[in-house]
């Protein structure tokens, strides 16, 4: 029985060298001939460098994996800093579900207008799905695609499937439509069909603005209708559902 392990994060050795190769231009700065810089502004710089070296290493110098092991049920999260390594163990029976949860993130764009408070410069909101193990007491993050519904619903069915646990969705509500249905939804009119009064027609188009369709991918001409696929997920926090195969 194979065992299932997850892994994100990069090795941090490479930017333990580069930290190593930081400070080092720092020190040359410091002790370089008194032609250039004082030695004050030399040092500040030095430190300038020191500090920023060490923030993006704290950030990205780092790794973390996930096995769960199917003959024991035990399930094993490592993680490593810089080289250091920890391992927390816990039992597969501590967890009821594999939950997928949407998570919004949104960062600053741009840097042309770094001298603009954060509150005037524009954003970016970007969507990822994250696969968990979860219990009553503990979650633990396995895995998280960004985007894409459907290939960690996937995920948490394949982890299901192996672990014997149920797949759930958490925090939203999907509708999906395959084949005929999927090309009929993505079709929908964004006129007043006759026949609909414009009072009922206004309230379907609000519904329409919170929940938009996505759009028409025309990549798909190629594809075999019954592979169609067409989705529509609505932002629910108290919702929670199973996911069942397709």
């Amino acid at each position: 029985m194979q065992n299932l392990i997850f892994t994100d994060g990069k090795t941090g050795a490479p930017y333990f060298i580069a930290l190593t190769l930081m400070i080092a231009v720092a020190l040359l700065l410091w002790v370089a001939p008194r032609s250039g810089p004082s030695k004050w502004v030399r040092g500040l710089i030095s430190v300038v460098i020191v500090v920023m070296t060490g923030l993006v290493v704290s950030v990205i110098g780092q790794s973390r994996s996930v096995e769960i092991d199917l003959a024991t049920k035990q399930v094993i999260e490592r993680k490593s800093f810089l080289g250091v390594k920890s391992a927390n163990h816990s039992a597969l029976t501590d967890y009821s579900a594999v939950v997928v949860e949407r998570r919004d993130v949104t960062n600053t764009k741009g840097h042309s207008d770094s001298r603009k408070p954060d509150s005037q410069r524009p954003k970016e909101t970007r969507t990822y799905y994250d696969v968990s193990l979860a219990g009553p007491t503990r979650k633990l993050r396995l895995a998280s695609k960004e985007s894409d519904l459907l290939e960690a619903e996937e995920e948490a069915l394949r982890i299901a499937k192996a672990t014997g646990l149920p797949a759930k969705r958490r925090g939203y509500e999907v509708e999906i439509k395959r084949g005929a249905e999927a090309m009929a939804a993505a079709s929908a009119p964004t006129s007043r069909p006759a026949g609909v009064s414009e009072d009922l027609w206004k309230q379907m188009q609000e519904a329409r603005a919170k929940n938009p369709l996505p759009p028409v991918d025309e990549t798909m001409g190629n594809v075999p209708l019954e592979k169609r696929t067409w989705v529509r997920i609505i932002e629910n926090k108290n919702a929670e559902s199973l996911i069942e195969p397709p």
